[in-house]
């Protein structure tokens, strides 16, 4: 299992604050995006070309303890609710290309 320490809280002027755990890998996949007030500390998670979504998904679950709200069996990732330290230690797995808060979208005033 890998573990994370440290931690840093980042502020943009219209942004809330959020508590992340700095990755304990040198390489960590990015992280893009801002919290949402309304979805709160939920993710999108995408996992690099070649990965087997639902095994891996599996495997991840266990290791950092979430929940998947959505596996996306075509894209390859998966939706979630996770914890600074679960975040983190994502960001170390070599199968996650990337993470991305989860966000409400509209499209021409309807939430999707």
């Amino acid at each position: 299992m890998l573990t994370a320490c440290g931690g840093d809280v980042s502020t943009a002027p219209s942004e809330t604050p959020r508590r992340e755990l700095t990755p304990a890998c040198t390489n960590p996949a990015p992280l893009h995006g801002t919290p949402s007030p309304q979805l709160g500390p939920r993710y999108i998670v995408l996992f690099r070309p070649g990965v087997e979504p639902t095994a891996e998904v599996a495997r991840l679950a266990r290791v950092h303890r979430f929940t998947p709200t959505h596996v996306y069996l075509a894209t390859g990732g998966f939706a979630a609710e996770l914890t600074p330290s679960a975040v983190a230690g994502l960001r170390c797995e070599g199968s996650v290309m990337l993470l991305e808060y989860d966000q409400v979208v509209t499209i021409a005033g309807a939430p999707w």
